[in-house]
């Protein structure tokens, strides 16, 4: 059986759906992770929102924003996480979180 795909979530996306959808659109946590088991295949998916930072592990690593950060408020324009992902996705809405799932899923395939 493979490794699981991590899937982490930043603080506050537990109120994806509600919060802000003008920016983050209407789909809910449970439909991004309903999505992203889709996307997965056969790989395991272990989804987190813990409301907090996570540290880094020694894997490739996907960060994903839902908005675009650059055309939001200068505070988003940084990432410290980007300085080390392997890949960075933004602006893709709830979208973005299958499509980074199976671009991970490809990208194992080639280990």
């Amino acid at each position: 059986m493979p490794k699981p795909i991590y899937v982490l979530n930043g603080p506050n996306l537990n109120r994806l759906g509600k919060r802000e959808p003008e920016i983050y659109g209407t789909t809910t946590l449970a439909e991004v992770e309903a999505a992203c088991r889709n996307a997965a295949g056969e790989y395991p998916i272990e989804f987190r929102q813990p409301n907090a930072e996570f540290k880094m592990f020694p894997g490739p690593i996907f960060e994903l924003h839902i908005s675009n950060v650059h055309r939001r408020e200068p505070i988003y324009h940084n990432s410290l996480v980007s300085k080390v992902a392997t890949a960075v996705m933004m602006g893709l809405g709830a979208d973005g979180y299958p499509t980074a799932v199976a671009a991970m899923v490809r990208l194992l395939g080639r280990r």
